[in-house]
């Protein structure tokens, strides 16, 4: 955790140093997610929240584009976002809003980072 402030704070990243967190402490109120902040979504970058039935889904997104090279049909989702007692619609406008993938106007999928429904100049291996 040290070093990661420490990191941070050379990096000159703003927020990295904050009131709760400060440089020359490590205290049990500063959590990790107070200190990742600046690096974006507390450092969690391209992975979904583990919560509500979020990562489980985005993950079948992604596996479903790797495996087939296409977009999952929302009724392939059903069944994964039942497990957390929510409808496929309901868990994927989450991470839409937060920008781990994108829907279209009638709520399919666009893209799911590195995956896009339309052709790009990139390729995944």
């Amino acid at each position: 955790m040290e070093e990661l402030r420490r990191a941070l704070i050379a990096a000159g990243l703003p927020g990295a140093v904050s009131e709760d967190c400060p440089p020359d402490l490590v205290r049990e109120d500063c959590s990790v997610e107070d200190l990742l902040d600046p690096v974006g979504r507390a450092g969690r970058g391209r992975r979904a929240p583990a919560g509500r039935g979020l990562r489980a889904v985005h993950q079948a997104v992604l596996r479903h584009f790797a495996a087939s090279g296409q977009v999952p049909q929302i009724a392939a989702l059903e069944n994964v976002a039942a497990e957390a007692e929510r409808s496929a619609d309901e868990v994927l406008a989450e991470p839409a809003r937060e920008d781990f993938l994108t829907l279209d106007e009638g709520g399919r999928i666009q893209a799911a980072y590195p995956f896009s429904a339309a052709p790009t100049a990139h390729q995944v291996t």
